[in-house]
């Protein structure tokens, strides 16, 4: 009895079809990230879990999809794109992955409940590193246009402008994380506070923080990868 491989099936639809598919679910992770810092403004260990399990759900699938990608990847593509140059796409979308499952993986349980005017700021930081991944999942589900173009015409131009906001929303988020690292050992100014935050706490957001600053370099890098394609 003859059997089918899905993935072969998505390959001979489209060679970049299951790396579309991979990062959609690695995005599927990175788009809960903004709820799971909204329950730390309660502190609530039981709905922070249920958020960080929220975020670890996709992670498994991403992972197999991708071995599965690396197994049967054909080895010439026909393609105006180097067998190479997708896998290392592939690769930088994957770090992308590791990322958000470390932030899941920090034990957010144990910190206590942060003042408003920090938690908004981080909120706010894991709303500017989720919009970056955001953008680099869009950018990645062109790729078609761009191959069905050659990489040329209108289509490259309005990739190469997609590619200037994804550099933009780094910055951004770049630009946040100086502010915040800084509020973080400024004594915090609520009498139900205390004067400042347990070393506990402390580092568990200093992690937090540099987590969310990687994780829209890492999205950044999509960018870096595709645009030298469009530039050939």
């Amino acid at each position: 009895m003859k059997t089918t491989n899905p993935i072969a099936a998505l390959f001979g639809r489209s060679p970049f079809g299951p790396t579309q598919e991979h990062m959609r679910l690695v995005q599927s992770a990175v788009v809960q990230l903004p709820a799971l810092v909204e329950a730390l403004g309660t502190a609530d260990a039981s709905d922070i879990t249920s958020r960080q399990d929220a975020i670890r759900a996709p992670v498994p699938q991403a992972s197999a999809l991708a071995r599965e990608i690396r197994l049967h990847l054909p080895r010439s593509l026909f393609m105006p794109v180097d067998r190479r140059d997708l896998l290392e796409l592939l690769d930088r979308q994957e770090w992308i992955g590791r990322e958000v499952r470390a932030i899941a993986d920090l034990p957010l349980q144990h910190a206590m409940r942060l003042p408003t005017e920090l938690h908004t700021a981080l909120l706010n930081l894991t709303r500017s590193a989720t919009a970056t991944c955001q953008q680099a999942t869009a950018i990645v589900d062109e790729i078609d246009e761009l191959i069905e173009t050659g990489f040329r015409g209108p289509e490259a131009t309005r990739v190469e402008t997609m590619i200037q906001t994804l550099d933009r929303l780094a910055a951004e988020t770049d630009a946040q994380l100086p502010v915040l690292a800084r509020d973080l050992f400024t004594p915090i100014d609520d009498a139900n506070q205390g004067d400042a935050l347990p070393p506990a706490t402390l580092q568990l957001m200093h992690q937090l923080v540099r987590a969310l600053g990687e994780l829209a370099n890492r999205a950044a890098r999509i960018g870096d990868h595709l645009l030298p394609l469009i530039a050939r």
